[in-house]
């Protein structure tokens, strides 16, 4: 599979203290995927917490990363799982009633990043851990889906490590969306709840 990125990449110099500030902008497209619908109807609530999402970190090792990549993280949501359930539908209001058979609600964990002077490795690596909220309208208990996203790259051509690091999180993001689309359904849980509804 081949990914089409958009990247826009803002670099700022802070003068006072020495401290290099990098914001990411990440926009990844993911190739048409093909999986079985499940005749289900599906509402995934985005809360900003999720499409909003900046991750920072400020360390002396470091220096300083702010790193946005919810746009990125909603459209691999959306575009995997409105694939897999008909009708689809997206809120953006976490009290509002379910309207559809199955309300999705995907949350960011925890985002990590390494580089080769930090592990001994000649690559990038990067990791998404995400926990998703599974809510049937009709009641029943499905425990959350929880899964981890990871991607990797060799410097390479990169000049610069915040070059390397966007490829690597765009591979974790491609990572995400081939995740959902052969796990999610195949998570036992919910297996066996839209099963019950065939």
């Amino acid at each position: 599979m081949t990914i089409r990125r958009g990247v826009l990449v803002l670099l700022a110099l802070l003068l006072g203290g020495c401290t290099q500030q990098i914001a990411i902008e990440m926009a990844t497209e993911l190739p048409e995927v093909v999986v079985q619908d499940s005749g289900v109807g599906l509402e995934v609530l985005f809360l900003p917490s999720f499409v909003e999402h900046v991750y920072h970190e400020r360390s002396p090792e470091r220096g300083e990363w702010r790193i946005a990549s919810g746009n990125a993280q909603r459209k691999t949501f959306s575009q995997v799982l409105r694939t897999q359930f008909s009708p689809y539908s997206e809120v953006d209001v976490s009290n509002s009633p379910i309207a559809s058979d199955l309300r999705i609600t995907p949350l960011i964990e925890q985002m990590q990043f390494a580089m080769p002077s930090e592990t001994g490795f000649e690559y990038f690596e990067a990791w998404v851990k995400y926990r998703v909220e599974l809510n049937p309208r009709d009641g029943v208990i499905i425990p959350d889906w929880h899964v981890t996203a990871y991607g990797r790259i060799e410097p390479g051509r990169f000049t610069r490590d915040q070059e390397a690091l966007e490829q690597a999180l765009a591979l974790a993001l491609r990572d995400a969306g081939a995740k959902l689309a052969t796990e999610l359904t195949a998570y036992q849980p919910l297996a066996r709840w839209l099963a019950a509804r065939s």
